[in-house]
């Protein structure tokens, strides 16, 4: 009897998404208006297999400027936005491949 291998393809990602919540509230940006052209959102650590995300962890609430490009947010700005329903990690825009992760 022998055993034979079989050979596969497995398409790995990783790296960092980014996935925007919602805009900032009118008070933040009165104090903050370097984020007026900005979106409250998610920078997280992905994981995934064939362009769909396993798992993401580590995320960090940043200012979305782009589709690739965020800015870090001060801690007092920070501490606002988790408080506020609107801007928590499960309004997060997700598309098909990366909804389920979490």
């Amino acid at each position: 009897m022998s055993a034979d291998a079989k050979g596969g393809f497995a398409l790995i990602n990783t790296g960092d998404d980014l996935f925007e919540v919602a805009d900032f509230p009118a008070a933040i940006l009165k104090d903050f208006s370097s984020a007026k052209d900005a979106k409250a959102g998610y920078k997280c650590s992905r994981f995934g297999l064939f362009w769909a995300d396993i798992e993401t962890w580590d995320c960090q609430l940043v200012a979305v400027t782009g589709e690739n490009s965020y800015g870090t947010l001060p801690h007092e700005v920070v501490s606002k936005l988790e408080a506020d329903s609107q801007h928590k990690l499960s309004n997060a825009v997700r598309d098909f491949w990366n909804h389920y992760a979490f």
